[in-house]
């Protein structure tokens, strides 16, 4: 286990995203720490001048003082402290603006997995440090091997331009992803039918970029072996060879993630996919906390049916996604008081998922980690006194509108009420009072989210006779009054 060297501060509001943030990682593993999390950049700076931390993680949006006021400060006070920016697609616009201040990375927070943020830290330890990795070049046996080796697109296309009738040429960009030597890949392109000469471009790790030249509009058989080939639709102007390299040769690349048994990949084999609706976590929480844990493995299995043959979606975002749940249904069993492994046995999963090569091994390693919830779910519900609980809490959602006391449920169900009191707060994590007033707050919420009805009904019919009173616990419980609430709802 390597010594935790750097100390890393994490700022965000979002309480949910600093806490899946602390468990994305085997933070000591890895080599780093934490030292502290804020919830804003006013928070952050008090911390950066008391703990002194290596790297600090923050959010763009954010009250008082947000993300690029933070980098400022940071770049004018704190120059040796690097700095990894989360942000929204939205938000991207205020990314660049911390372009100024030195940022080392950014994380979409759609992509925020363990994966892209390992990355980005070990990012930031290069820019503190001072050592930074120069991309492979090719060697000169190498680039003797190549028909004509170039730099990148442009240089590419200054030389056909310069060949007599280039106006003539009609060409097709295949990039090859691929673990053979690049002699073997030449002798592959020189059997497909077709070509009569090609140029290798940017060759980049086990990546493999060729602008072919073709003697006719017959689009080339292509016998990929052991390799993926991402291939663009054959065209005859030479101006036109960035358009197709990003629009059919990057566009797909992570198509073969999804289509693991595919060989050669081209952009018109595929319609375009409309993305399904999102992941409810809150459906499913609510779900869990009910121990409705059937509908709940129906709801999740579903969706990730779905989602598994979203192939637009990039392999770090799916990744990110199995990774949350894992995360989250985590969370969830721990919360309900289950005694199990899984809370340290998340980061082997973590692990595993970050090196499935496709979307098939990934669903394997999930539907293992899913199988030992369910298995852990299983030997609970064996016990009389879990189902006991969840008879308990039934009651509760079908009453709640009623007068529920300690004594009366005690009555009703033939406990002791000192036991019963001792039994639940044990098994539930809090009181009975405590938890029937989050269930009524609950559907309050709905009820001023998704009706008309007036505020001074909506108390009596979630089991509060008194509006003050209501309204007092409502606040107490949200921080906003009824009407505040509704208001924001809408």
């Amino acid at each position: 286990m390597k010594e935790a060297n750097w100390k890393v501060l994490i700022v965000d509001d979002e309480v949910l995203i600093r806490q899946g943030i602390k468990h994305y990682l085997d933070w000591e593993k890895e080599g780093f720490s934490i030292i502290g999390e804020a919830a804003n950049g006013e928070e952050a700076l008090a911390l950066i001048r008391s703990e002194q931390p290596n790297i600090v993680i923050t959010d763009i949006v954010m009250p008082v003082m947000d993300g690029i006021q933070l980098a400022k400060e940071m770049n004018e006070n704190f120059p040796d402290i690097a700095v990894i920016i989360l942000s929204s697609y939205s938000d991207f616009d205020y990314v660049r603006a911390t372009f100024q201040y030195g940022i080392a990375d950014y994380i979409l927070k759609p992509e925020l997995g363990a994966e892209e943020l390992l990355k980005a830290l070990r990012l930031a330890v290069k820019d503190l440090v001072g050592t930074h990795i120069a991309p492979s070049l090719p060697s000169k046996e190498q680039q003797k091997a190549t028909h004509q080796s170039f730099v990148n697109l442009d240089e590419v296309k200054r030389h056909i331009e310069s060949l007599p009738n280039s106006q003539e040429n009609i060409y097709c960009l295949v990039e090859i992803i691929t673990k053979e030597n690049i002699a073997k890949i030449k002798e592959t392109l020189e059997k497909v039918e077709g070509v009569k000469d090609y140029f290798q471009i940017d060759m980049k790790e086990q990546r493999l970029l060729f602008l072919l030249l073709m003697d006719n509009q017959q689009f080339p058989e292509i016998i990929a072996e052991n390799n993926i080939w991402l291939v663009s639709e054959l065209f005859t102007d030479i101006q036109e060879i960035a358009v197709h390299y990003e629009e059919e040769i990057e566009s797909i690349r992570g198509y073969p993630f999804y289509f693991p048994t595919q060989s050669v990949f081209r952009k018109t084999q595929f319609k375009p996919l409309e993305r399904k609706e999102t992941f409810h976590l809150n459906y499913f929480t609510d779900l869990f906390k009910r121990q409705e844990f059937k509908l709940a493995f129906v709801y999740l299995e579903d969706y990730i049916e779905e989602s598994a043959v979203q192939y637009t979606k990039s392999e770090a975002e799916f990744k990110a996604e199995i990774e949350n749940l894992i995360f989250n249904i985590t969370i969830l069993l721990e919360n309900l008081d289950f005694e199990n492994d899984l809370h340290e046995e998340k980061y082997a999963f973590f692990d595993l998922i970050h090196d499935a090569n496709d979307v098939d091994e990934v669903l394997r390693y999930f539907n293992d980690f899913l199988q030992k919830v369910k298995d852990e779910i299983a030997s609970r519900q064996e016990n009389p006194e879990q189902e006991n609980l969840k008879k308990i809490l039934e009651y509760i959602e079908a009453h709640y509108q009623e007068t529920i006391t300690l004594a009366g449920l005690a009555e009703h169900f033939h406990f002791n009420p000192s036991y019963l009191s001792t039994y639940f707060s044990t098994h539930q994590g809090m009181g009975l009072s405590e938890y029937l007033t989050e269930v009524r707050i609950e559907k309050a919420k709905m009820h001023l989210r998704n009706s008309r009805i007036p505020i001074s009904e909506i108390g009596d019919l979630v089991g509060y006779d008194n509006h003050s009173y209501f309204c007092k616990v409502f606040k107490k419980v949200t921080g906003l009054s009824p009407s505040k609430y509704r208001k924001q709802m809408i």
